[in-house]
């Protein structure tokens, strides 16, 4: 039974999604491939999904493949 468990394990672990990984503002615009201006244009007009702790820049990279996907 255990073998069995294993096994399963084994098939199931690369279904599971993966940790989503947070970004800042360089991590991004190089994931993009988008200039500084332009991820700086797509902020100001809240077209991007992103978030704001501290004054600070950051994104979802589960959120940014699903808006390139839109």
């Amino acid at each position: 039974m255990k073998k069995e468990i294993a096994e399963l394990r084994e098939l199931v672990t690369p279904l599971s999604p993966k940790k989503d990984e947070i970004l800042d503002f360089k991590e991004a615009q190089v994931f993009l491939k988008f200039s500084r201006s332009k991820l700086r244009q797509l902020i100001r007009d809240n077209e991007i999904p992103f978030s704001k702790k501290e004054s600070r820049i950051r994104f979802s990279k589960n959120a940014l493949v699903q808006w390139m996907n839109q």
